[in-house]
């Protein structure tokens, strides 16, 4: 039995196969087929990043053992490595599934293996960026082993064909300078680094990480984490609500020296000394723990370091109220203290690559005076946006010579704050008759009460709680309060001793009962009670706009003779607010001439 068989193969030559099978001949003809048939791309088959990406676009890198070790993820999907010819290539860019900030991360480094060095491109891509009007990057990022070589730049090209040399001619690839500005100066520090990218433009844009320059034997490392390219705003961290509070009464739960990571970044400024700066220190602050900023000891150089907080967002209040307690010492060596708020600030890396506004409101009140705890309060309703940081930032302190600031007792709310608690938490009556004994000491200040110096004044002499002097009752414990500037330093007392804030709006009857005595009467010195319903509760009672009102009732009833105590009642009804403060004011006494005058059992009552 004889057969033809013809199959179409695109073959120039005919093959003839001949099988004798049970005494039969068949025979197979194929034949080109007619007309012209095009060659297959054969590129279609090489690895390479051809599916566009849509944002938002993210990748934590968490993989696990999904990935193997030292690969590259959704190689030839997501994301290739290109290296570039004549570089190592045993090296470059690696998963390690516990590199990164928060699990599995991507580590560059050309160190050991093969002779040689690492210039290697991570690419991610292509996205339309054409379709989005404004586009914002972030990512974690952290180096290792300066001053080694090994530089990372972030780009983008818009001709990279995805896949092969990414040097190749007529590929071009840009820096992004807003993103490398961000990448950190110091190692064994996780920076997220944010940056809106809008101005990048193209159909067809790829995204790099380039590092080249380490080498087998000296390498710096770097490791990405946390990738975000999105399409709307972004920020570094999650949004913090008010009200924020923190009073730094970690104990042993924070290391000395450390930060408490979950609040505050400490961020050093470039060139700024790096062994100092802000530290928590568990018995530090005003009531336990509190942050210290200092630049002494150490390392040669100077201070320059933000202790940050946020982001918040301001937009979603009415108001916003901003409170803590501060002191300073060792003046006057240098050592600036500003509190500053930031609406572009990325959340981690160089601070000054951000904008940052001071907040003069509070800063008018930072202590003049050291070893005085001072508190500051302040509405800071005028400040709005969607990503508020709020930075104290410290400055100028060096290694041999630095004045020092701790602060306490942090607030920021969106309610009304006072340095006293919540505005009327004094109830009233309010009495103090100073029959204090041993448990206050002699020239202290009684709890309940502020002692505040006016910028310039004498501050060594001022209010004083006197257990060995007598009341009006002439009896050994009947302990009482004094002013005087006579002796010590030389200058002038200009110091309120004040109570409060008070509420007086709840009743229309409300009046003031004490016991006075003048001493020394042909010498300078005044003393006038007065009220105030914007004083901070804390600080220099006469700055930041503070006004206070004299009760010229009281002024005419004071005593015009010396050594008689004198009973003061006097009605309060011309003074209104939630939240009123009440102040002995003594002024213009000095270390060489000064009248005494000493107050008891005073009693403010509804």
């Amino acid at each position: 039995m004889r057969m033809r068989i013809a199959c179409q193969k695109y073959l120039l030559i005919l093959v003839t196969l001949i099988i004798v099978f049970s005494g039969g001949l068949i025979t197979f003809s194929c034949k080109k087929k007619k007309g012209k048939e095009p060659i297959p791309d054969r590129s279609d088959a090489l690895p390479g990043l051809k599916v566009y990406k849509s944002l938002p676009y993210t990748e934590n890198f968490d993989y696990g053992d999904q990935v193997k070790e030292y690969a590259i993820p959704k190689d030839g999907v997501d994301w290739i490595e290109a290296i570039v010819p004549g570089a190592k290539t045993d090296r470059g860019w690696a998963y390690r599934k516990a590199g990164g900030k928060t699990g599995g991360g991507m580590v560059a480094s050309a160190f050991a293996g093969a002779e040689g060095t690492d210039d290697t491109y991570l690419i991610t891509g292509p996205f339309d960026f054409n379709q989005y009007s404004t586009i914002y990057m972030r990512f974690d990022v952290q180096s290792k082993y300066s001053p080694d070589p090994g530089e990372l730049k972030v780009k983008y090209s818009t001709n990279y064909p995805g896949r092969d040399n990414p040097q190749a001619t007529g590929v071009t690839w840009t820096d992004i300078t807003a993103i490398n500005n961000q990448l950190p100066a110091n190692d064994n520090v996780w920076t997220c680094v944010l940056a809106d990218i809008s101005s990048i433009r193209g159909s067809k844009v790829y995204i790099a990480f380039h590092y080249k320059g380490g080498t087998n034997t000296n390498s710096k490392q770097w490791t990405l984490d946390n990738l975000q390219i999105t399409n709307s705003p972004i920020s570094c961290f999650a949004t913090k609500a008010l009200p924020f509070t923190d009073n730094f009464d970690y104990g042993t739960t924070v290391a000395e020296y450390g930060i408490p990571a979950d609040k505050w970044a400490e961020e050093v400024v470039p060139g700024a000394k790096t062994d100092r700066g802000w530290a928590y220190r568990n018995a530090g602050g005003k009531t336990g723990g509190g942050m210290v900023a200092s630049g002494f000891g150490g390392n040669p150089g100077t201070d320059n370091t933000y202790l940050i907080a946020g982001p918040f967002n301001f937009d979603l209040y009415t108001t916003v109220n901003i409170k803590f307690d501060v002191q300073s010492k060792y003046s006057p060596d240098p050592g600036d203290l500003k509190l500053k708020y930031s609406t572009n600030y990325s959340g981690s890396g160089n601070p000054e690559l951000a904008t940052w506004t001071e907040i003069t409101s509070v800063n008018s009140q930072l202590p003049a005076t050291d070893n005085v705890w001072t508190c500051v309060v302040a509405d800071i309703s005028s400040i709005n946006g969607t990503n508020i940081y709020i930075a104290f930032h410290y400055k100028d302190g060096t290694n041999t010579d630095s004045k020092q600031w701790t602060i306490d007792n942090f607030e920021l709310s969106n309610s009304v704050l006072s340095c006293g608690g919540s505005p009327g938490t004094v109830p009233l009556p309010f009495s103090d008759n100073f029959n204090y004994g041993t448990s206050v000491p002699n020239f202290g200040i009684p709890s309940g009460w502020t002692e505040a110096f006016v910028t310039g004044s004498k501050t060594d002499r001022g209010w004083a709680y006197r257990s060995d002097l007598n009341g009006p009752t002439g009896m050994t414990n009947d302990d009482i309060m004094v002013a005087s500037a006579f002796g010590g330093a030389a200058g002038t007392d200009n110091v309120y001793l004040i109570a409060g804030p008070f509420n007086f709006n709840l009743s229309s009857q409300d009046s003031i009962i004490f016991d006075v005595k003048r001493e020394f009467g042909t010498d300078a010195g005044t003393l006038l009670v007065k009220y105030s319903s914007n004083y901070s509760g804390s600080g220099d009672p006469e700055s930041g706009g503070t006004t206070w009102t004299e009760l010229t009732s009281i002024t005419s009833a004071l005593p015009t003779s010396d050594g008689t105590w004198k009973t003061i009642r006097a009605s309060l009804s011309p003074v209104n607010g939630t939240s009123v403060y009440i102040a002995f004011h003594f002024f213009g006494g000095t270390n060489s001439a000064s009248k005494r005058f000493s107050i008891d059992n005073v009693l403010i009552k509804p």
